[in-house]
């Protein structure tokens, strides 16, 4: 037998085996959707190579089920794995395949999540017209079908990029449509995300007052869901901000367990910063020795991260 003539009945034969394995596991519309849901918890876990494995198999069936409802959710998840791993160009794709499939079925939700995956590829690509043009598009459709998440989303992003602009007026402008969008929606975790950005841009700005005031709003919506990277990282902020207000006991006493916290968790950036910050307040209380000692911590903490680099 040729080579030519193996390949094919390898080939074959793989398609065969495949077809039998669906054949002896009969997949419907209730186990398909209970996959895009695996699929769902996959990506929130961080899964992305995982997910992008299992989507091919349940991407198969919703072709086989012609469900094309499924199918279009499918290449949105794939769109938006391979943007977290950096694959800008297959993320693009799957995000124009899902856009297709969306608009066949009039799914105008499923087209506003294809438009904030585009706009969320150029922005990662720095392409800021692009992707401004995008999120535009997708707060436009929001507001027009009052999808008040997707609102939210769509306003926080557009902030977001014009912070990127330091144009901090536009970004706040849209950070507050944003935060009335999420409130109505009830939706927790943005909310924690949007009240940390509000607070990141007035913490840049150097207006300290109104920064906490939106860490606490953070970290009240943090307690919520128990988010513990999340109070971690924004006790560190809450930390930062009472020391550039000068309440260096304050800083301490948030300070001390968010370096615990992060230590626990391996948060290398936020254990550096939460560090320095200590060893400047207990400082500033006129704790030399503790300051002293935190402030060498620091230093083989910088040569630790920059070694890894190398």
């Amino acid at each position: 037998m040729s080579l030519f003539s193996k390949t094919i009945l390898t080939i074959v034969i793989t398609l065969l085996c495949y077809q039998h394995i669906h054949a002896q596991q009969p997949v419907d519309t209730t186990i398909l959707n209970k996959g895009i849901d695996t699929l769902h918890k996959s990506y929130a876990a961080g899964n992305y190579k995982q997910t992008i494995t299992l989507a091919g198999k349940w991407l198969w069936h919703a072709n086989r089920l012609k469900h094309i409802k499924a199918s279009a959710s499918i290449h949105n998840i794939l769109g938006n794995c391979y943007l977290r791993l950096g694959k800008y160009d297959s993320a693009l794709q799957a995000a124009i395949k899902a856009e297709q499939l969306h608009t066949q079925i009039h799914n105008k939700r499923g087209i506003f999540s294809t438009l904030l995956l585009k706009a969320n590829v150029y922005f990662s690509t720095q392409n800021y017209v692009l992707s401004k043009s995008m999120y535009y598009q997708a707060y436009r459709l929001a507001t027009a079908i009052n999808y008040q998440a997707g609102i939210g989303k769509a306003t926080m992003n557009l902030g977001m990029l014009f912070n990127e602009e330091k144009q901090t007026d536009s970004a706040l402008y849209y950070l507050d449509i944003a935060t009335t969008a999420f409130e109505q929606a009830k939706d927790a975790v943005s909310l924690n995300n949007v009240y940390s950005n509000i607070g990141i841009i007035y913490f840049d700005q150097a207006k300290y007052q109104p920064a906490l005031q939106y860490y606490q709003k953070a970290f009240k919506q943090a307690n919520l869901l128990q988010d513990q990277l999340s109070i971690t990282v924004l006790n560190i902020n809450i930390g930062a901000t009472y020391y550039r207000l000068g309440k260096h006991q304050q800083a301490i006493k948030i300070l001390e367990p968010a370096l615990t916290q992060a230590a626990l968790a391996g948060l290398t950036s936020e254990k550096l910063t939460a560090t320095e910050l200590l060893a400047e307040s207990y400082y500033k209380v006129g704790n030399a020795p503790r300051g002293f000692l935190l402030m060498q911590q620091a230093f083989k903490l910088k040569d630790s991260i920059y070694t890894r680099k190398q």
